[in-house]
């Protein structure tokens, strides 16, 4: 059952927006790429004072294109591509220096995945193949049926040796599959499927989500998208091979199944958070709450901007929440601060590039899951200006001192 959580209302401390509500992330003219732009400060409901920075990042002077970001299990991996001829590079110290990883094929892998155990997935657009390899680039495996990626940075998890990831098509088609991996990526197979857009009797577009409850071994969350009726939620209690959907189906004074509508999500040991990839019939993004069970019962705890919601980001503040910008009703992409259990609050836009026309995915729902000493990645879009000149973008959150 559906239900509105009491909204904790937080207002914009002065100073935060310019006259359209613009966050100050833009390169003034002539500050050259590499230079720091201005960090943004605010205030949150708990009287903190936070400054946000949002800087362009390269690899040895070239364009970068953010491919994954592991920051579990030990491990901090940040990897990437150069832009212009695809090469492969990896971080262990937060960009700040890079390893070539040996692409002599030069294939134009668009999504990347970094192993519990440090070795690397890497989805081909060209071949439709995904290869397994290591840091050093030697293949250890390859997986041929793979005509589709996944989505985002939450369309593919990993729990132990099983990964799971999702097809995302942005075309129509006849279906749409999960598969799972036993052996940490060198062989696959399709556990779960629905029928895609091009069927007879279409059931999904596409899978968003595919992720490991950390609170409950073995158990799966899958989520789907993008009309009301294809937006659903499934769960798997023996790491992903059989499935049950989970849809709460009272999303009464909502678009009906809207609110399952997302591209990232977030545990805790009470609760599954997101905000919609989605308007949901009234306008307004909105963050949700949900309690496990069979069906899912979710709570809205309140609205996120007049922007479809892309990620959810877990910071020592509460989630970062980042928005697409496709919507003309507003100037660019929304930042949301959201601290369970139902603070809200507004942190400014990122700007467009050109006209208030241009519609842009800002990060493509690829990021990290979380900050590292306060810092994380995401993908950049060049239509808005968030990484000007380059495909990957750093967010650097702190506070000042007290």
């Amino acid at each position: 059952m559906v239900r509105e959580v009491p909204r904790v209302r937080i207002s914009s401390s002065k100073g935060l927006l310019c006259a359209l509500g613009v966050l100050a992330i833009a390169l003034p003219a002539g500050l050259a790429a590499s230079d720091p732009p201005p960090a943004l400060t605010f205030q949150t409901a708990l009287g903190r004072t936070l400054q946000l920075y949002i800087e362009p990042v390269f690899i040895n002077g070239a364009s970068a294109v953010f491919l994954d970001h592991r920051t579990s299990n030990g491990l901090n991996i940040l990897l990437a591509s150069n832009a212009v001829d695809r090469s492969l590079y990896y971080s262990t110290d937060m960009a700040r220096s890079w390893t070539n990883i040996p692409n002599t094929d030069r294939r134009q892998y668009r999504r990347g995945f970094v192993t519990e155990d440090g070795n690397l997935l890497l989805w081909d657009r060209q071949t439709y193949r995904m290869d397994l390899c290591d840091l050093q680039g030697n293949v250890l495996g390859t997986h041929t049926d793979a005509p589709l990626p996944w989505h985002g940075s939450w369309g593919i998890g990993q729990a132990g040796s099983t990964i799971l990831y999702a097809e995302y098509a942005d075309t129509p088609v006849q279906e749409v599959r999960v598969f799972r991996s036993e052996d940490g990526g060198k062989t696959w197979a399709v556990v779960f499927s629905q029928r895609g857009p091009a069927s007879e009797k279409p059931q999904v577009r596409h899978f968003h989500t595919v992720q490991p409850d950390p609170f409950f071994p073995h158990h799966w969350y899958l989520s789907s998208g993008d009309h009301p009726s294809q937006s659903r939620v499934w769960l798997s209690k023996d790491d992903g091979k059989t499935w049950v959907e989970v849809t709460d189906r009272h999303s009464a004074g909502f678009r009906r199944h809207s609110l399952h509508r997302y591209t990232s999500i977030v545990f805790t040991k009470d609760f599954l958070y997101w905000a919609t990839d989605d308007l949901v019939g009234v306008e307004q993004a909105q963050v949700v709450r949900a309690k496990r069970g069979e069906p899912l019962a979710l709570e809205v705890v309140g609205a996120a901007g007049a922007q479809c919601m892309r990620n959810a980001i877990v910071t020592d503040f509460g989630l970062l929440l980042i928005s697409e910008a496709k919507n003309a009703k507003t100037p660019g992409a929304n930042i949301y601060l959201f601290t369970p259990p139902n603070s809200i609050q507004s942190v400014g836009s990122v700007p467009r590039v050109g006209s208030q026309d241009v519609r842009s995915p800002v990060t493509l729902s690829l990021s990290s899951k979380s900050s590292v000493g306060g810092e994380f990645f995401t993908w950049a879009c060049p239509r808005v200006e968030l990484a000007r000149g380059t495909l990957l973008a750093l967010w650097r959150l702190t506070a000042l001192p007290q």
